[in-house]
Parts: structure tokens; C-alpha cells; sequence
């Protein structure tokens, strides 16, 4: 009996141990989309690593964007995009069934890819492109929400021509220039 309470304690200890070690690496879980089960990832890890911010610090993509979104209609993007660290932004046309339409684009980049939203003037319609990069192609799916219609999704293919040499950094310079002074007569 006295040897059978000895490992009581013991036993104790070692879930202890084995709870406090899953505790500080968070759980590992699935999550479910409209388009599937992505891969696993990781909730509740306290500090992350530097690998994971991959795609930004190896590749800017600040340049020219052509990119086809293939589905009913076909759209074909041109954007003048810009990257800061982890964070794309800018402008262009959209063109499709023979019309053509300004709009405006901002996202973020990932470990592994980035998620791009394109929105003409007014907001009637948003595009979300989730995209990877590899040198200068861009491939990916795109999902449309339009105010009071389904949601619209396909693939998306197009290329960057990158406007910044890829083994130096961007370095932003603000400054304030004073205007010169408005008169009235």
C-alpha cells in the first residue's frame, strides 16, 4: 500500500509537466473556410519568430501588377502597387465586359502569401485576392462580394514588374515642404 501512494504523487508531477508543456506551445487546430480546411495553425503562442515573416523580407513586390481574375465576367486588374514591410497598397484600373473603372487597392503579406482587397469608388463591389508570389508571377483564388448578389469566386493569375532592386531595402523619406502662400485680391 505504501509503494502504491509513493507513485500517486509521481504520476501528478509528470501530467503536471506534460499540461505546462502544451500549455506554452498553444493549440494546433484546423480552420474551416468556404474553400476548404486550411492547414493547421498555432492559437496562443506568446511571441512569434522571426521566420515567419518570409515572403516580405524576400521579396518587395512594389511595381506594376497585370493580373486575370478568371471567372463570369473575366476582369483584368492593372494596379501600381507600393510594399511597406508587411502592408501593399494602390491604385488602378479594373476592366471588364468592355468597361473600364478606377480603383483602389490595400492589403498585407503573409508567411506564405498575401491577401489583397480591391475596391472601386462608391464600395458596390469588393474583390479579396488571397495570392503567393514567386519572383515576378502572382497566382491565387479571388472571391467578389457584391451588395444583394451571391458571392462570386475563381482563380486569378498575372505578373508584377517589380519597380525596386530586390537585394536593397526601400527607404521611405517624408518630409514637409511648405506651400506657398494663397492671395486674395
Amino acid at each position: 500500500m505504501q509503494l502504491y501512494l509513493k507513485g500517486i504523487p509521481m504520476a501528478i508531477l509528470v501530467l503536471l509537466i506534460l499540461l505546462s508543456g502544451a500549455a506554452s506551445q498553444g493549440y494546433m487546430g484546423s480552420v474551416s473556410t468556404g474553400r476548404g480546411i486550411l492547414s493547421p495553425i498555432t492559437v496562443g503562442e506568446e511571441e512569434s519568430s522571426q521566420a515567419q515573416v518570409g515572403l516580405s523580407r524576400e521579396l518587395n513586390l512594389t511595381g506594376s501588377w497585370s493580373v486575370d481574375l478568371k471567372g463570369r465576367p473575366a476582369r483584368h486588374l492593372d494596379l501600381e502597387m507600393f510594399q511597406q514591410d508587411d502592408l501593399v497598397m494602390g491604385s488602378g484600373q479594373l476592366n471588364s465586359e468592355g468597361r473600364s473603372i478606377n480603383i483602389t487597392a490595400a492589403g498585407s503579406v503573409g508567411t506564405k502569401d498575401l491577401t489583397v482587397f480591391v475596391m472601386a469608388a462608391g464600395g458596390e463591389e469588393v474583390i479579396r485576392m488571397e495570392l503567393s508570389a514567386s519572383k515576378t508571377a502572382i497566382t491565387g483564388v479571388y472571391d467578389v462580394l457584391s451588395r444583394g448578389m451571391p458571392i462570386e469566386s475563381g482563380t486569378s493569375t498575372g505578373s508584377v514588374i517589380l519597380s525596386s532592386p530586390q537585394d536593397k531595402e526601400i527607404a521611405i523619406i517624408s518630409a514637409v515642404t511648405p506651400l506657398p502662400a494663397a492671395s486674395t485680391f
